[in-house]
């Protein structure tokens, strides 16, 4: 089943959301759809809607007074779903399969200031049977259970085709390069006395343990495992997997959904995935069986329509969702013109950069830019690394961590620089601020606004924007003077 058309009815945050996947009725829908916008959008509350759609035709429709008050937006009224699909088949009887987000809900109550807390942070999650299982020892023994009911005849090529459907997906995700993660076999236990190991090798460091993997690679293993598993042999389902690209680098991001696109989710199924990794949009951009929906900057308090973003829009402004503030298609325009040099900052930071550079470099043939915070930094530069145009990224001198990742990136001719910190401004120690001179940070000013801390005290807090504002009105060059030791080691740099 690939759905055509999705409306809720006054469910989560949805007032009436209408979600209309062929709206030049052309007949054709995408294998992938994925969602995009920024936190709160509403992304993981169409996933809750498959969630309880595939509870209901399982169970029955949900009546527990903490569910309803969960799903509803306004509790005078009901809710309403509907989901036409491509074939029309109204009968209701839809089969979906996934994961929803973890959701964390914070329930600590204090009885006084500087208190402590009464209840610890609960998290909510499916039932163990509605949700991607996430124990590797659960999952082997779904495998173990299978290839023991299996006919003797075909054990062995079951088994043979998990391992090298493993082999497949991980050298199309991973690469093929000699350091290269690559699935090697499975070590089946003696039943009661060892777990299964899962081995797999990286370059010369011979066997590895699926326990000696990172995060990252581990998610990736459990979820191709669970595909293969639960869902290579589907028919007419929605697969829905939230949080999809947690842990991984953005290369790795674009690899593990076409991978899981083109090679893992069978035709007549649907796959519907939400994130704000650049890597999944660059993959759903190219795919011709993909579309974006974007749920940002709407208003669902009132009736919304939303139909594929324009894929051909010379502008991407949807890949802000990816990056921050940071408009791709700015970098793009300007690289074209080859004037000059790329700079990508943290935030507002390149308003300072560049009245600096009018100070003290005037014909430093650089243009900075706003690149968000450190991990769209991150994520820019993961997608430049290659160019043969050179950029640079500006860290702040509290992002020690981003900036050195993206040093020890090899063969690229973009650069990381990490600002280095005043130690004189004692008042303001983190971000850009840092370098102007600490008599500037004068608490009595506007600039500083009322704030309560994590303890419930009362302190007094940095207005980003005031105190912008206030560096602009005065327009001294003795204020950025600890901004020219930064510029002479760009002009160096762009020199070599």
């Amino acid at each position: 089943m690939l759905i055509n058309k999705l409306q809720l009815i006054n469910f989560k945050r949805f007032t009436d959301l209408t979600i209309d996947l062929d709206p030049k009725k052309t007949g054709k829908f995408p294998k992938l759809v994925l969602l995009i916008g920024a936190n709160g959008s509403g992304k993981s509350s169409i996933f809750d809607a498959f969630q309880y759609l595939k509870a209901d035709s399982e169970n029955g429709p949900i009546n527990s007074p903490s569910e309803y008050n969960y799903l509803v937006k306004e509790k005078n009224k009901l809710g309403e779903m509907e989901v036409i699909p491509n074939n029309n088949d109204n009968s209701g009887d839809y089969d979906f399969y996934g994961m929803t987000a973890f959701r964390y809900i914070p329930t600590v109550t204090k009885s006084q200031i500087g208190g402590t807390q009464s209840n610890p942070y609960k998290m909510f999650i499916e039932e163990e049977k509605d949700k991607f299982d996430q124990n590797i020892d659960i999952l082997y023994s779904k495998l173990f259970d299978v290839i023991n009911n299996t006919a003797n005849n075909i054990q062995d090529d079951f088994g043979t085709n998990f391992v090298n459907k493993m082999k497949s997906g991980f050298k199309n995700i991973f690469g093929e390069s000699e350091t290269s993660l690559n699935f090697v076999k499975n070590i089946s236990p003696i039943i009661g006395k060892s777990p299964v190991k899962f081995i797999f090798k990286k370059g010369v460091c011979g066997e590895i343990d699926y326990s000696c993997l990172s995060a990252g690679e581990k998610m990736i293993f459990i979820i191709l495992f669970d595909l293969f598993l639960n869902v290579t042999n589907l028919v007419d389902t929605v697969i829905y997997l939230d949080e999809l690209d947690s842990h991984l680098n953005t290369s790795l991001q674009k690899n593990l959904l076409k991978e899981i696109t083109e090679n893992w989710i069978p035709d007549s199924c649907q796959l519907w995935t939400a994130s704000h990794s650049l890597g999944f949009i660059q993959y759903a951009t190219e795919s011709e069986n993909g579309e974006i929906i974007d749920l940002d900057n709407l208003n669902f308090d009132k009736p919304q329509t939303i139909y594929p973003t324009d894929k051909n829009d010379p502008d991407l402004k949807f890949l802000d969702v990816a990056v921050g503030q940071t408009i791709l298609n700015t970098l793009l325009r300007e690289v074209s013109r080859k004037n000059e040099i790329l700079a990508f900052s943290e935030g507002n930071n390149f308003n300072y950069l560049n009245k600096a550079k009018e100070f003290f470099a005037p014909n430093l043939n650089v243009k900075f830019l706003d690149g968000g915070g450190s991990g769209n930094l991150q994520a820019i530069f993961e997608q430049v690394k290659s160019s043969k145009d050179k950029f640079l990224f500006i860290f702040d001198c509290d992002a020690e961590k981003q900036a050195n990742q993206c040093k020890k990136v090899e063969k690229t001719v973009s650069i990381a620089i990490l600002i280095q910190s005043n130690n004189k401004n004692t008042k303001r120690p983190r971000g850009i601020e840092n370098l102007f001179p600490e008599n500037l940070f004068d608490f009595s000013k506007d600039y500083f606004e009322s704030a309560t801390d994590l303890n419930g005290d009362k302190t007094l807090k940095l207005s980003k924007k005031k105190f912008e504002e206030f560096i602009f009105d005065r327009n001294n060059p003795e204020d950025f003077v600890n901004f020219k030791p930064l510029l002479d080691e760009i002009e160096e740099l762009l020199t070599k």
